[in-house]
């Protein structure tokens, strides 16, 4: 067995390389029912600590703010301790804290405990996308997309699962405790694997690391570039509705559409569902068309099916199939930003543009749950115009604008 850049890896390496790969790919099932899992539970918290809506949305989406903060050093953590190390600290950080989530007794420490979560998966993202980018150049939407797939496997069975055991142990803890500890006996494990690991990973990228710059010069030169910075927008904007659709549609469908808790978990999960099919085929297809085009397109179908989802009284049958469509599109927005963004920056950036990227990203998604409550105040449809079709239509605008300006040019 080889990588792709010829590093050769035998047997007894390349099966402890496979496993380690295998528990990456749990601990990325379970990072993602993490995410969900306030905000199936959201009605359950809320009432246990009697707090108010716009705070119930504050608090489903807060872990996006840890993720926000630890974005950018992150990339430096990586260049520090390398890829494996980063992989297996942040998927200990991130399930330690969702056991600890799980046992908080006051508002403030669950929040806390959101907060260091999403500290934990920034990391993990970021190490993640900046080894897909970097190893596989060519196939960068694929990539993306599978790691997508995966992602949106969780999210299509988490849900579910996630109401059933709540329901079952009639404790919106138990199921925070449950993917916790799943979490960190998956990394400790993968930590046994370090000395046939950690060299492979580091021969395969760390040299792409090596010479990485971390300082307010090399923002400035990102900033400067109108590509980079139109970028930066449609990450804003695809973080507040990719974020306030998944931390607010079961709340939403419950107390709008008047739908059992269990009926808008199935709605939902086809959500994930749709990140698993369009993750995957949405980034194959950018891969060898023009994804600037491409993205700009998914922007302005998106924001077209979130009016369509919360402008108008849908039916259940109605509310699955735009679940899945906008599962496909949303994700896929988000997947080929982090493409895109790589394929217009140097090698030695690409961590750091992931990182700032992803830092963007997640600090409006940390204000999505509360935006969504606001918009969903104003009167039909009003409400879903504001924020999702004139933004993503504005951010399909100025994406197009930027391709007149500059080609883009993939560094590989």
């Amino acid at each position: 067995m080889s990588f792709s850049n010829g590093t050769y890896v035998n047997p007894a390496a390349r099966r402890s390389l496979v496993a380690f790969l295998v528990a990456i790919l749990v601990s990325y099932v379970l990072y993602g029912w993490d995410r969900v899992a306030v905000s199936v539970e959201l009605v359950s918290i809320q009432s246990s600590f009697h707090i108010s809506a716009v705070r119930a949305g504050f608090l489903s989406s807060m872990f996006t703010m840890g993720l926000s903060f630890m974005a950018l050093p992150a990339s430096k953590a990586i260049q520090k301790i390398g890829m494996f190390w980063s992989f297996v600290v942040s998927s200990l950080v991130f399930s330690a804290s969702t056991v600890c989530g799980g046992f908080a007794t006051s508002l403030p420490l669950l929040i806390a405990s959101r907060v260091v979560t999403g500290i934990g998966e920034a990391m993990f993202s970021v190490t993640l996308f900046g080894f897909l980018g970097s190893a596989f150049p060519r196939q960068r939407g694929l990539m993306t997309g599978l790691a997508a797939a995966v992602f949106g496997f969780s999210l299509f069975v988490g849900p579910p699962a996630i109401s059933w055991i709540e329901t079952k142990s009639e404790s919106w803890r138990v199921p925070l405790i449950i993917i916790g500890t799943i979490g960190v006996a998956v990394s400790l494990f993968a930590m046994t694997l370090r000395s046939r690991v950690a060299p492979l990973m580091e021969r395969q990228n760390g040299h792409v690391n090596e010479h990485t710059s971390w300082a307010l010069k090399d923002l400035g030169r990102l900033l400067a570039d109108f590509r980079v910075s139109c970028l930066l927008i449609c990450a804003v904007i695809g973080g507040t509705g990719f974020y306030s659709f998944l931390t607010m549609f079961k709340s939403y469908a419950e107390t709008h559409l008047h739908l059992p808790a269990l009926t808008a978990s199935f709605i939902l999960g086809y959500f994930g569902l749709g990140t698993i099919v369009g993750g995957v085929l949405i980034g194959y297809c950018l891969d060898r068309v023009s994804r600037t085009l491409g993205l700009a397109a998914l922007l302005s179908t998106s924001g077209v099916l979130a009016t369509v989802m919360f402008g108008s009284h849908v039916t259940i049958l109605t509310a699955s199939i735009l679940s899945f469509l906008l599962g496909a599109v949303m994700s896929s927005i988000y997947n080929n930003c982090v493409a895109l963004m790589q394929d217009v920056t140097l090698k030695k950036d690409i961590v750091f543009a992931t990182g700032l990227l992803l830092t963007v990203y997640y600090f409006s998604a940390s204000f999505s749950g509360a935006i969504f409550v606001a918009a969903m105040t104003l009167p039909s449809p009003l409400g879903s115009l504001a924020l999702y079709l004139v933004p993503y239509l504005f951010a399909a605008m100025i994406l197009l604008l930027s391709a007149t300006v500059r080609r883009e040019v993939r560094d590989i």
